[in-house]
């Protein structure tokens, strides 16, 4: 005797629980959007007076979530950080004008990157969630993420949950269940349902070690620094950091390209590994609140177009130490 197959009803409990453990994140509080009307294409989560998602005490529940799949006026908002800050998601959200859910699909495929894509509400550029195994702090996925966006040619990234603090409400995909305009992508572009964006996003938990590997984003073209000129790379970007980190408002983004071409052709040395000057300069600027897609960019192309003029061991001498081969200590003969 077989059982009965599900009825919708069903079904819909069963998906809401999964997305409940899925997107575990806040517990102490949720968000509830109201969607109106839409404006320029784009669905308006507002309410009449234009106010953002309601904050309301209690966890998402799976009951909030089966509303969330079968209600075409409210939809759920979670928080990835629960209150002692740790947190098993985060998310990237791409909004670059001109950049289609299609592009953003293409280059994660192309990258091998292991988020999944969901469609916006306006369908320009896609959130890309990373989630883990396990509860991991919410820095470590921040950086995480962060790497992650390094990857990605995009220069308007947002990124869920900030390093520290609960950051804001995070709009789940799927709102309205099979209907909706917010789904993940299979290959080629075509929606996934429900049940295949559950399969693959539950496949997609990475561990907390790799949480972690991903922090250091792999750069092309790297090149292992030689003994000749590394001191020399090594105290300029050191200066260089300090001097981007402390940078006023007005005349940043030029700093940050011209340092950065200074460390490409030093790299096209071979004086300094290209991972090193990325990192330390991508955070500087961070550091001197650039934002990070524009930073990004700047950085990269610095490096680039620096590492087509590498420089001469002899340039800049002010920066040279003299070399010593050999040191000859003469002493007269007593009494001379």
């Amino acid at each position: 005797m077989t059982s009965a197959a599900p009825n919708e009803s069903e079904q819909e409990r069963a998906q809401a629980a999964r997305l409940y453990d899925l997107f575990r994140g806040a517990d102490h509080r949720h968000g509830l959007y109201r969607v109106l009307r839409v404006v320029d294409g784009k669905a308006e989560i507002k309410d009449e007076n234009g106010n953002g998602p309601a904050d309301v005490k209690g966890p998402p529940t799976v009951a909030l979530w089966e509303m969330h799949l079968t209600s075409n006026i409210w939809q759920l908002g979670v928080s990835p950080v629960r209150a002692d800050g740790m947190c098993r998601w985060g998310v990237l959200d791409i909004d670059d004008k001109g950049v289609d859910f299609e592009d953003v699909v293409a280059q994660v495929a192309a990258q091998s990157l292991p988020v999944v894509v969901c469609r916006s509400k306006s369908g320009r550029g896609g959130h890309c969630y990373l989630f883990a195994a396990d509860w991991v702090p919410q820095a470590d996925m921040n950086a995480a993420l962060r790497a992650t966006a390094a990857r990605l040619p995009f220069k308007k990234i947002d990124i869920f949950p900030p390093a520290d603090g609960p950051g804001n409400w995070v709009c789940m995909p799927y709102g309205e269940g099979e209907k909706t305009n917010r789904y993940a992508a299979k290959t080629g572009g075509l929606a996934m349902t429900v049940a295949e964006f559950l399969v693959v996003a539950e496949n997609a938990r990475q561990s907390p070690m790799v949480i972690a590997a991903l922090t250091r984003p792999p750069m092309p073209e790297s090149v292992v620094a030689n003994s000749e000129g590394s001191d020399r790379a090594a105290r300029k970007l050191a200066a260089f950091v300090i001097e981007i980190a402390e940078a006023q408002e007005g005349g940043r983004a030029k700093l940050l390209y011209g340092r950065a071409k200074d460390m490409g052709r030093m790299i096209g040395a071979g004086w300094i590994v290209e991972e090193a000057v990325f990192d330390a300069l991508l955070d500087a600027s961070l550091r001197a609140r650039l934002p990070y897609g524009e930073a990004v960019d700047h950085v990269r192309n610095g490096i680039k177009d620096g590492k087509r003029e590498p420089p001469d061991a002899s340039s800049d001498d002010s920066d040279l130490y003299p070399v010593i081969d050999k040191l000859v200590v003469l002493t007269g003969r007593r009494g001379a």
